[in-house]
């Protein structure tokens, strides 16, 4: 029997749910790995470095990945198409970044990053072929293949950095174990699940790329910009050591919250594609993700801001401690930030790519001025700055999609707030905790009395959470749980 388009979305949000827990768990090991033996110096340079890199790849991708899966009908021919101009811009833009990697290192830190940036900028071709390859797996939904890919580059290439740190290599470990991710993940892709796509550009297929992945391409340089403002910033307007220190506890929380985030991007993108000339279908999964998504992202931004001591102390160590504030005032965008990815998918799905781009060229001077007000004020200044900037922008956002799609404004308030009150039971021990003296004996009860209060409200009580949580994931939660009790 043929599987309904809901069943494929929680099937795959199912499948992507495990994926990201695997995933999390390993880059939390890396991470308290990474922070023990590198200096504030090196994850500084390493910033600086992914910043650059960063609006260079989304010159070179072009949008390229995702117009596979928007296509509705991608041929052969399609996708090769697709694939050749991604290689031919990979290398184009790779080649500029080797060139002006002396020039681009004096902008962003010093000339220390202008080896380590040729060497990096191979990974934007490789990047380039991996975009086109996952966008493929995606439009195929082999959710489990791509899962079980990225999970073992990951791995592998974690490996290689931890054998180079351990050796003394310092920020060239961070840079090795990148590009070996990256480069076994293409291999594993085309050696295991796609054939390598034949060579060639049929030009009536060019001018609809183009078209598609123009717009999406000038939006995603914005949003890069926006993302990776702190990086490309911190190192003049403050210092290469004060961007390391911020990147660690906001790299964290950022990096967990988009695990998160991407659970529901990758599946809900490929739907969305196939439903988006039916407006009725599309407001309703927008209210519905908008019900489910927040009712996880005020939970999470609460795992951050009442338990920032004890992350910081088991994953950093305790030399970082000075950070937990930082930590906690990120963690407040959590709440947002997943609307702002929901947003980004819908437009890229309905393919409202150039109102995108309007809208992140503003998050990019919205941002970039936060970053520019707050550095006077050191990283806590750039930590309010740059939260109070992106609710701004995504609550913006929401609203130009609500406009869209056509969807009640009211409505839309009213989902948030019932989302809203999974927060509820947490801040009835979380009160409590902040009002008394901490301790480490103390942060560990806390964070075992928080875990017992989200199984209740998620698992043997989902209707705490909601409806829309309760009838369409709880289900499938229980289902997998169930799955893996009987494989034990």
């Amino acid at each position: 029997m043929k599987k309904s388009k809901t069943e494929e979305l929680f099937g795959g949000m199912s499948v992507q749910t495990v994926a990201m827990i695997i995933t999390a768990v390993l880059e939390m090991i890396m991470f308290s790995f990474w922070s023990r033996h590198l200096t504030k110096q090196d994850f500084g340079y390493m910033s600086a470095i992914n910043g650059i890199l960063a609006l260079f790849e989304v010159i070179s991708q072009a949008g390229l990945g995702s117009a596979i899966i928007q296509k509705k009908n991608a041929t052969k021919e399609f996708v090769s198409t697709v694939f050749s101009l991604s290689i031919l811009l990979g290398v184009g833009v790779s080649l500029l970044v080797f060139a002006f990697a002396p020039l681009l290192a004096r902008l962003v830190a010093d000339e220390t990053i202008t080896i380590p940036l040729r060497v990096m900028s191979l990974i934007i071709l490789i990047h380039s072929m991996l975009s086109v390859a996952a966008g493929q797996l995606t439009k195929q939904l082999r959710f489990k293949r791509l899962a079980v890919i990225n999970i073992s580059s990951y791995v592998l290439g974690s490996l290689v950095g931890v054998v180079m740190v351990l050796n003394g290599f310092g920020l060239w470990a961070l840079i090795a174990s990148a590009l070996s991710n990256t480069l076994l993940n293409v291999v594993l892709i085309y050696c295991t699940s796609l054939p390598l796509p034949h060579w060639g550009v049929r030009k009536q297929e060019v001018g609809g790329i183009v078209n598609y992945g123009g717009w999406l391409t000038i939006g995603s340089l914005f949003n890069a910009f926006s993302q990776r403002a702190d990086s490309l910033l911190m190192s003049r307007l403050i210092s290469v050591e004060a961007l390391g220190a911020y990147n660690r506890p906001a790299g964290f929380v950022n990096t967990i919250s988009m695990k998160i985030n991407s659970v529901m991007d990758t599946v809900l993108f490929p739907l969305l594609s196939d439903i988006q000339d039916d407006k009725s279908k599309v407001q309703n999964v927008l209210l519905r993700a908008i019900s489910i998504l927040n009712s996880f992202s005020v939970v999470l931004a609460a795992v951050f801001f009442f338990n920032a001591e004890l992350i910081i102390s088991i994953f950093f160590g305790n030399q970082w401690m000075d950070l937990v504030p930082v930590m906690q005032i990120v963690s407040i965008a959590v709440v947002f930030r997943i609307d702002g990815r929901l947003v980004d998918c819908f437009f890229r799905s309905l393919g409202l790519v150039r109102l995108g781009a309007y809208l992140r060229f503003g998050q990019g001077i919205i941002v970039a001025a936060g970053i520019i007000i707050g550095s006077r004020f050191g990283i806590i200044g750039v930590a309010v700055s740059l939260v109070t900037a992106n609710i701004l922008v995504i609550v913006s956002k929401v609203l130009a999609l609500v406009i869209s799609v056509k969807v009640s404004l009211s409505e839309v308030i009213k989902q948030w707030v019932k989302a809203w009150r999974s927060l509820l039971p947490v801040l009835a021990i979380s009160i409590p905790y902040l009002c008394i003296p901490h301790s480490l004996i103390i942060n560990i009860c806390y964070a075992i009395a928080f875990t017992v209060v989200i199984i209740c409200e998620f698992i043997i009580w989902p209707k705490i959470v909601g409806r829309e949580y309760a009838e369409a994931v709880s289900p499938f939660i229980g289902k997998l749980l169930g799955n893996i009790s009987k494989k034990k």
